[in-house]
């Protein structure tokens, strides 16, 4: 996998590789759910969100954590059609591929958060060899190939992005390998013209990735745009024979995916519902966008935990590896356009009869800029913020990583001694500062990819709190269906929730139900409630002074010796 003519340099990325594995394998259970990965354990469990919404559960009936778990467990004895009915529910947002893995997954070794991500952290390792064999194919065949596709798998496997989806209960990480597979055998299908094997390989691994994320139909669409671009750089012949495989492929991807498209044509309504957030501008501005992206490319190298909101407010030092990084990939683009897109360099080339620079630079920029400008152009023309949701640009990420790598490797090899050694060094540096950014966000409960984090900030202690609780203590909540279930998964068996999913708040909660012998806590009680225990002489006060969304009752007959406060 590595260059043998460096053997410390070939030692030290193998070093990188295997700490990046490591990182991926250690404590996956780590990290508090993400709200999605409530939905995958709902998913995998047989259950619809609209059948969490009609529950008791929901409406204020007091539940034990234990009765809500089952929510999260798959059903006994194993059953895959209740799993594909709830994954139906919403159609073309989640198709079944990964969803029935990660039920064949949880069947088999648990349903526990860390054995979900166990299924996530074995895909993101087969990304590492994976994104190897696309830069030896892509590359010329010479020792800067060999070092492009070293340090390109290498930079997968230390990057915090690329780790933090290979630990979260999602399709991501099979997208991403799936993708890295496809375009390899869409390669390796163009350089082996009479092979069939590897268009059958490109369609097969297309057609799992289309039923794995509906993004991927662009991804398709890039690498069709890129097969369109070899016309008149290469013999007639042989480009009608491309075209023509690549024609038959798209029709088989069309047909076999026809009827997982009607089951998202029947679920249109619910589609349209569960991803109406996508095309919300509400509290971002087209500056708090192009910020978003800023973070999301700064993250695929180093992730200094950016602020939840878009906007530096004043703290632009935290911004500057994000900042620099940008201005590198920059440059390495135009870099690229001038080695192999110059009108001198495509003269020599054809001269050679030599058309791979250019096919380089064209499969380059359709996997980097075509993603991507979609994604931008239908943020302007529709309205929305899709273009800031981070594992969207996946796809371009790898184009870049790659790009990226083949830059290093000619700067490694090529110049003076003194220059290699720097483009070394700097080289070494990118790809450790990448390892210790995912380091330190690996030792963190919550992270910029937990939902609503700043929510959630206090949550690991709010758990911790309420299971030190006497016996069977009383919880009420006016959150969301998911919330409920994550206070569920992290309770104490014995604590009952009573939780309010709809919009009516604490407002439906009966306090004839309040006994002055019971624990009761409440978490984020509005005003008319806190009000309405007032004029009874109750009241309410926090669990603890760091902890201000929970708050614990406190009957008339404890508090008679605290005199009222002032409104």
């Amino acid at each position: 996998m590595f260059p043998p003519s460096r053997p410390p340099r070939s030692l030290l990325l193998g070093i990188l590789i295997v700490l990046g594995i490591g990182l991926r394998s250690l404590h996956p259970g780590h990290k508090i759910h993400m709200g999605d990965e409530i939905i995958s354990s709902l998913r995998i469990a047989g259950h619809r969100v609209a059948d969490m919404l009609d529950h008791p559960a929901c409406t204020g009936d007091p539940h034990t954590a234990a009765e809500l778990k089952t929510f999260l467990r798959p059903q006994s004895p194993p059953n895959p059609w209740p799993v594909l009915r709830s994954i139906s529910e919403v159609g073309a947002q989640h198709p079944p591929f990964y969803f029935l893995q990660l039920w064949g997954w949880a069947s088999l070794f648990g349903s526990s958060i860390g054995t979900l991500r166990g299924l996530s952290v074995l895909y993101g390792i087969l990304c590492i060899p994976a994104m190897y064999f696309l830069g030896r194919e892509l590359f010329p065949k010479n020792s800067q190939a060999a070092y492009a596709a070293a340090i390109a798998a290498t930079a997968i496997a230390v990057s915090p992005f690329h780790i933090l989806y290979s630990q979260m209960a999602r399709q991501s990480s099979l997208w991403i390998l799936l993708t890295i597979v496809s375009n390899w055998a869409l390669l390796r299908a163009l350089r082996t013209d009479g092979d069939q094997r590897f268009w059958r390989i490109y369609g097969l691994t297309s057609l799992l990735n289309l039923y794995t994320f509906a993004f991927t139909g662009i991804i398709i669409l890039g690498q069709m745009l890129f097969l369109r671009s070899l016309k008149g750089h290469h013999p007639p012949a042989r480009y009608r024979h491309w075209f023509t495989h690549g024609k038959d492929t798209l029709k088989f991807l069309g047909l076999a995916y026809l009827p997982w498209a009607l089951v998202s044509l029947l679920a249109l309504r619910n589609l349209i519902s569960a991803t109406k957030h996508l095309a919300s501008t509400e509290g971002m501005t087209r500056l708090g966008v192009f910020l978003t992206w800023l973070q999301s490319l700064g993250r695929l190298w180093v992730d200094l935990r950016y602020p939840l909101s878009p906007y530096p407010q004043g703290d632009w030092g935290r911004w500057l590896p994000a900042i620099a990084i940008a201005a590198f990939t920059f440059y390495v683009l135009l870099w690229l356009l001038g080695r192999w897109g110059s009108t001198g360099n495509l003269e020599r080339a054809r001269e050679r009869g030599d058309h791979c620079d250019r096919d380089r630079l064209h499969f380059l920029l359709s996997s980097l800029i075509f993603p991507g400008l979609l994604l931008i152009a239908a943020d302007l023309i529709l309205g929305g913020d899709r273009s800031a949701e981070v594992r969207y640009w996946a796809p371009s990420w790898l184009a870049l990583e790659l790009a990226i790598a083949y830059f290093l490797s000619v700067h490694i090899t090529e110049g003076s001694t003194w220059k290699r050694r720097l483009w070394s060094a700097l080289t070494v540096g990118l790809l450790v500062a990448s390892l210790g950014s995912s380091g330190h966000a690996n030792t963190a409960r919550l992270w910029w990819s937990n939902d609503s984090a700043s929510i959630l900030g206090d949550f690991p202690e709010e758990i911790r709190i309420l299971n030190q609780e006497p016996p069977t203590p009383n919880l009420v909540g006016h959150s969301g269906w998911n919330r409920l279930l994550l206070f569920s998964y992290y309770l104490r068996d014995d604590v009952k929730l009573h939780w309010f999913c709809q919009s009516n708040r604490d407002g439906g909660f009966d306090t004839a139900r309040l006994r002055p012998d019971e624990s009761w806590i409440f978490y984020r009680p509005d005003g008319n409630l806190q009000w309405h225990l007032t004029t009874s002489g109750d009241r309410l006060e926090p669990i603890a002074p760091h902890l201000p969304k929970l708050m614990r009752f406190i009957p008339a007959r404890r508090s008679a010796s605290t005199p009222p406060q002032p409104e």
